[in-house]
């Protein structure tokens, strides 16, 4: 679901992420998140988590993929080193 979600909001909108141009972003949330069948009373709890990832909820997507490859590939880093990475991202560290 969180990957159907994030797909639509990368499929959506495309740009360079501040916390102002995230929360422009909530409008389309709600459509989002309806057209991946989520529930609306389920709506405000994933705006919270989107507000709380910032900048980075824009990224969720790309990440998600990227972790999604890497882990589907046998060449590249081992699967624990891919999960790591993906938990550095969201957690907002340096990776």
């Amino acid at each position: 679901m969180a990957v159907t979600v994030a797909g639509e909001l990368a499929y959506t909108e495309r740009f360079e992420s501040t916390r102002g141009q995230a929360e422009r972003l909530l409008p389309m949330v709600d459509r989002a998140l309806s057209r991946a069948g989520l529930p609306p009373f389920k709506h405000e709890k994933v705006q919270q988590q989107l507000r709380h990832l910032g900048p980075r909820a824009v990224q969720l997507y790309d990440w998600l993929l990227e972790a999604d490859l890497a882990l589907k590939s046998s060449a590249g880093l081992p699967p624990r080193a891919v999960i790591e990475r993906l938990l550095v991202r969201l957690a907002g560290g340096k990776e």
